[in-house]
């Protein structure tokens, strides 16, 4: 669980912190929120649909199977046009302050986190918040706001009962993968609805998400392309690692073997 710390002077202000270069920590994030706002982009990229709860949500479906996302390859960079806003504020987080209000945390276990002058800074030399950081704060507070609107937006569909359990199911004979929890539009309640029902979710912002999911079903295609090539990823690592331990291994002292008659027919040396 990552160890998410709020940001003060007294605690942060030796310090400094560097934007992420590798998405790896997302590579077990199935599923991810999407605002409004992120629509136009979102719709030609991902799967998207309703996850129930709570307090439910519209999300992008990022992979197949639990704790696994298509999206982020092996070596850590996007598969994709565009990343969800969710995943760009990292390693920053929001953190609950109380009456409604919210600070600006940080994952420290991010590996990200670095001593004053190695990096960007997190308050000036005044004592006040960097202008990237209250930069980050407002970009997460926005995000937040936009996801309660959807979460609003979804409860409007809801209320109008145009949403049904989705059976997703990706590829085809053996390789067919199924995916089961999300919520779909059925379209023909949708279109059954009158004018004022209409109108409600079409000022809600509601329609909006409906339409979106709508057309975005056929990137199910996308998904089994990623699986596939996930696949094949990880094929070939486990055969490349398979290959190292076959020439370089461990004797019972913990002395390193070289098998040289391996190393010198493979014309590498």
């Amino acid at each position: 669980m990552a160890d998410i710390q709020a940001i003060t002077f007294s605690g942060f202000g030796d310090k400094a912190w560097q934007p992420f270069d590798s998405l790896d920590f997302a590579a077990g994030m199935q599923v991810a929120g999407i605002t409004a706002s992120e629509l136009r982009k979102a719709v030609g990229s991902f799967l998207l649909g309703f996850l129930p709860g709570e307090r439910p949500t519209f999300v992008a479906l990022l992979g197949l199977r639990q704790r696994s996302n298509l999206f982020v390859g092996l070596d850590g960079k996007w598969r994709g046009p565009y990343v969800p806003a969710v995943l760009r504020g990292y390693p920053f987080r929001l953190l609950t302050a109380g009456s409604g209000e919210f600070a600006l945390g940080y994952d420290v276990d991010s590996g990200l986190l670095r001593l004053s002058g190695e990096g960007e800074p997190f308050f000036n030399a005044d004592g006040q918040p960097a202008d990237r950081v209250r930069q980050t704060l407002q970009f997460l507070l926005n995000i937040r706001q936009g996801l309660e609107a959807a979460t609003l937006a979804v409860e409007k569909l809801q209320a109008h009962d145009v949403l049904e359990p989705w059976p997703i199911r990706v590829g085809e004979g053996e390789g067919l993968i199924g995916v089961d929890g999300l919520l779909r539009v059925n379209e023909a309640r949708l279109n059954a609805l009158g004018p004022d029902a209409l109108a409600d979710l079409r000022d809600s912002g509601a329609l909006a998400l409906a339409y979106a999911h709508l057309l975005s079903t056929d990137n199910a295609q996308v998904l089994a392309q990623l699986e596939t090539l996930h696949a094949h990823e990880t094929e070939a690592a486990q055969k490349h690692q398979k290959q190292v331990a076959s020439t370089f291994g461990l004797d019972t002292d913990g002395t390193i073997q070289i098998d040289w008659d391996a190393v010198l027919s493979d014309g590498k040396l």
